[in-house]
């Protein structure tokens, strides 16, 4: 089997697009290279809020039937992710992302990406990462 090399953040085409999502924020991560490179499980991603990074409870988001992670992309062979973002209840502000591969990080904005809704002041901010599954 011949040896596939991280894909790096700087090096990949990024498409983020969002929703709002029953009091959370959605958020559709996607992925593309123009060069073979082995992606991880699951994406790393700190939220920022307002350029600060939000203090948050993490875990993974199911995606049910599609749990088999992709983890090869290049041409023709992309793949996308969800973050979801919930229970906000600190300062409003613009919502980023950013996102870690091969060691390389960079911040990409979420489009009409207000913070999500405070729904619980006794319950921390949270964040669920799917896997990537193919696009």
């Amino acid at each position: 089997m011949q040896h596939v090399p991280p894909c790096h953040a700087n090096a990949v085409q990024w498409t983020i697009s969002a929703q709002g999502a029953t009091q959370g924020l959605m958020i559709s991560v996607g992925i593309a290279s123009k060069r073979t490179c082995r992606l991880p499980t699951r994406p790393s991603v700190q939220v920022l809020v307002g350029g600060r990074t939000a203090a948050v409870r993490r875990s993974a988001f199911p995606l049910g039937a599609e749990e088999a992670p992709r983890r090869v992309i290049g041409p023709g062979r992309s793949v996308w992710a969800l973050v979801r973002f919930e229970n906000w209840c600190r300062a409003a502000g613009r919502v980023a992302l950013r996102l870690r591969l091969g060691g390389v990080a960079v911040v990409q904005a979420v489009p009409g990406g207000g913070s999500p809704v405070c729904q619980s002041r006794t319950a921390p901010a949270h964040v669920g990462v799917s896997v990537f599954v193919r696009r």
